[in-house]
């Protein structure tokens, strides 16, 4: 019974075959759309069976989804297929078969979609082609609805100036449609709906510059500085919100309006902006889109709640790309364009998540920065930092509509640059504050300390209460400098230190009134090297270290004239972030490293620098690890500062204990 079973579905599939192939070079049977009323949000699967004259031929398929309304969906990129031979007794010839799936769409948007399947034979170039179409209805709990999306025109004029209360009108959608690429998961628990406006409504096997222009050219409703008006539901409020263009209005209005975070409507304006790529010969001529995204881990939503970036260069990716940057669109733009990117951070970020109270500490906050990239995209490592402008956000502007009916205040930071093809840009959050351990005051406790990008030192004195002291000038070496904090002239008092890109060190003496001195020659491992200072010979002195990103440490020892000393072996954990300090209290520095997981790897001294792993992990999401004596007894206590300014330590006296800081920030 079972193998007549088999028999009878392989006669019946050759059959359907053996039917569709005289003086058809190419067919599609069996086409079929399941899981797409699925309300938990999994892929949907499309399957069909596509046959062909000629199974040696190059064939190709891609599908493409779109609403009824034609106003949203998704164009997927071209399959090659592969084709197994029929049997030949059965009268196939050179007749191939193939059973082809995808599960790449996973659609947001609800609603009727009508989803379409072409087939291309490119070795005969055959200009007709097999297209099977069906209609599906997508209800899911995850879902949303695009309601419209309009653009602001005025037929006299070739732009026009963006006017909120201005006349919008829907765009045509045989012209273009709103391009979605999903429900789509990424990194710290974050999803995100990015979607931009395509003006090839159906590409289909066209050049890479036709590709290009189809996914990212928006040229037929006029150039860079348009204004489109985007209106959609969805089901729960975005964390954040990421636009391709200048956002220039942000409006959340929820379902019920005790229910802020819960389902509602979201109207977002932003002008389009200039594309990065400029060497086609037909040149882009606007790009616009927007992403709200949705954060599941509690911590980074605090961090995000009610922020928007924006770019007038065209975005790259929509997540940050640099951990040790921070927020931002990384984007592109082209050359001899002036472009900016915008933040804008409500007060109830700015002020209960990291308790900025001002715009002097907001500019402490943000930051930008440049890079040049040749033309394998790969990094010149010419990061050059860029001044940021702040606008104060008043409490009730509707144009910043978040939280409140009448309009969230905080502050819109701004930066502008130019170009050199191609170059990326992004605009950093307070992990460009770097946090150190170290005592200052000498009487045996570790004191926190904060650097700022301008080279601005904020230590909380244990000998004063932990108020926080400023330095009255920035200790500053340049961009990329690195700072440490060690006690390099043996009077019990950490000085401040910054260590140049290229090696050099540069110390302010506590016993020379805080006066610079900088080393003779650089201490340098190379690109990638990590500096830390600490005590490993035991005299007093902190000694410098370089850490290379192969694992090993090079010490310039003080007790031997600076000599340098490498281990002999790699003191190294993937991912991980040096640290020096003394853990075992034998007042030799021991060497560490902190693996992103947050587990803790000492070569302690007193055991010939054997490798101790901690039990369990110290992690803080977008921490970064430091290690001081905060308790005075004599031991370093392992140590993460969190993104929001709070110290978690590891007490040793109170047998690694954690606890935890209020936010410190300068």
């Amino acid at each position: 019974m079972k193998t007549a079973v088999v028999l009878t579905s392989l006669l019946a599939a050759l059959a359907i075959s053996a039917q569709a192939l005289p003086g058809d070079p190419i067919s599609i049977t069996q086409f079929a759309v399941t899981n797409a009323d699925n309300a938990a949000g999994s892929n949907v699967t499309i399957t069909a069976t596509i046959v062909v004259t000629n199974r040696a031929d190059f064939c190709q398929v891609m599908f493409n989804v779109k609403s009824a309304d034609n106003l949203v969906g998704q164009v997927f990129a071209p399959e090659d297929l592969t084709f197994v031979p029929y049997v030949p007794a059965l009268g196939a010839g050179d007749g191939g078969i193939c059973y082809w799936t995808n599960t790449d769409w996973n659609p947001y948007f609800n609603g009727q979609f009508i989803v379409t399947v072409v087939v291309l034979d490119l070795t005969t170039q055959i200009p007709s082609r097999d297209v099977s179409v069906t209609a599906v209805t997508v209800v899911r709990t995850i879902g949303g609805t695009m309601n419209s999306v309009k653009v602001q025109e005025d037929v006299s004029a070739t732009t026009v100036a963006y006017d909120p209360n201005g006349d919008f009108v829907s765009i045509d959608t045989n012209q273009v449609f709103m391009h979605t690429m999903g429900w789509n998961a990424s990194f710290a628990g974050m999803f995100n709906i990015p979607m931009n406006l395509m003006n090839n409504t159906n590409p289909v096997f066209v050049s890479e510059e036709q590709m290009d222009t189809a996914y990212m050219d928006t040229g037929v409703y006029k150039p860079s500085g348009t204004p489109f008006r985007f209106d959609m539901d969805l089901h729960a409020r975005p964390n954040s919100m990421m636009g391709f263009g200048e956002i220039m209005r942000f409006v959340w209005t929820p379902a019920v309006a005790t229910n802020p975070a819960g389902s509602g409507n979201l109207k977002m304006d932003i002008l389009s902006c200039a594309p990065w790529r400029s060497g086609y010969a037909t040149n882009f001529s606007a790009h616009v889109g927007c992403s709200p995204l949705f954060m599941t881990d509690p911590d980074v939503a605090e961090m995000t709640e009610g922020m928007i970036m924006s770019t007038t260069a065209h975005y790259m990716d929509v997540s940050p790309t640099n951990s040790e940057v921070g927020i931002g669109l990384w984007v592109q733009g082209q050359s001899t364009k002036a472009s900016d990117l915008k933040v804008f951070m409500p007060d109830a970020v700015l002020t209960n998540t990291y308790g900025i109270t001002d715009v002097l500490m907001a500019t402490n906050l943000l930051v930008g920065y440049t890079t040049h990239f040749d033309s394998n995209n790969v990094s010149k490592g010419d990061t050059v930092e860029v001044t940021t402008t702040f606008k104060r956000i008043a409490g009730g502007d509707t144009n910043y509509a978040y939280s409140s009916t009448n309009g969230d205040s905080g502050y819109e930071a701004t930066f502008t640059f130019n170009f050199e093809s191609p170059v990326a840009a992004q605009m950093g959050l307070i992990t460009t504050i770097t946090p150190l351990a170290a005592d200052f005051d000498n009487d045996g406790k570790a004191d926190f300390a904060v650097v700022d990008v301008d080279g601005i030192w904020t230590i909380w004195w244990s000998t004063a209460d932990y108020t926080p002291y400023h330095s009255a000038a920035p200790l500053y070496v340049g961009v990329g400098g690195v700072p440490v904090a060690a006690d390099f002239d043996n009077d019990h008092k950490a000085d401040m230190g910054m260590v140049a890109p290229d090696g050099y060190w540069t110390i302010w003496w506590s016993t020379a009134d805080y006066t610079p001195y900088r080393s003779a020659i650089p201490l340098y491992v190379g690109a990638g090297g990590v500096p830390v200072a600490a005590d490993f010979d035991k005299d007093g002195k902190a000694d410098p270290c370089m850490v290379a990103p192969d694992g090993y440490w090079t010490i310039w020892v003080s007790s031997d004239n600076y000599t340098p000393l490498r281990s002999a072996a790699p003191l190294y954990v993937a991912g991980g972030v040096p640290v020096a300090a003394d853990f075992d209290k034998d007042r030799k520095a021991d060497m560490a490293m902190v693996a992103p997981n947050g587990y803790w790897t000492i070569w302690w001294s007193t055991a010939d620098y054997a490798p101790f792993s901690s039990a369990a992990p110290l992690y803080v999401a977008g921490g970064v690890p430091v290690a001081g004596d905060f308790d005075n007894d004599h031991k370093a206590d392992p140590t993460v500062v969190g993104p929001d300014g709070v110290w978690t330590i590891l007490w040793s006296s109170a047998d690694y204990v954690p606890v935890h800081t209020i936010p410190l920030i300068p």
